[in-house]
């Protein structure tokens, strides 16, 4: 993404306002957009974005994917492309992994001109 409140295609979601983070073993890069998770266990995790328009795109899409290789899709219904799209996932981590939200319309899409663009929020339901 960029200033201007533009998501490229395929690029991660920055987050850059960290609210609470009561656990060393999750972590946030805010400059890759990347999250870590330090050990094992069962985590939810849900997210939202604001967005404002997808180039010609009828629909908008991001993907929470995870170094395990397991991807949690959301897409918006076309031709609705200005929303609060959301998503949850919950991850069953086996050992340390990371994971990324990622704009997988197809398409850059704008953020919306809201004062919070993204929410991101993370909880370990269980320890292994």
């Amino acid at each position: 993404g960029d200033p201007l409140g533009i998501i490229d295609d395929g690029d991660n979601v920055i987050f850059d306002t960290l609210l609470v983070s009561p656990s060393p073993n999750i972590t946030y890069n805010p400059v890759t957009g990347v999250f870590s998770i330090g050990e094992a266990g069962v985590y939810y995790v849900s997210w939202w974005v604001n967005t404002d328009g997808a180039e010609a795109s009828e629909t908008v899409s991001f993907t929470l994917e995870t170094s395990e290789g397991a991807t949690y899709p959301s897409s918006s219904p076309a031709p609705l492309v200005t929303l609060q799209l959301n998503g949850s996932a919950l991850i069953d981590a086996s050992g340390p992994l990371t994971f990324t939200l990622i704009n997988t319309t197809g398409a850059n899409v704008n953020l919306a001109e809201t004062a919070v663009q993204a929410n991101l929020t993370i909880v370990q339901l269980i320890t292994v």
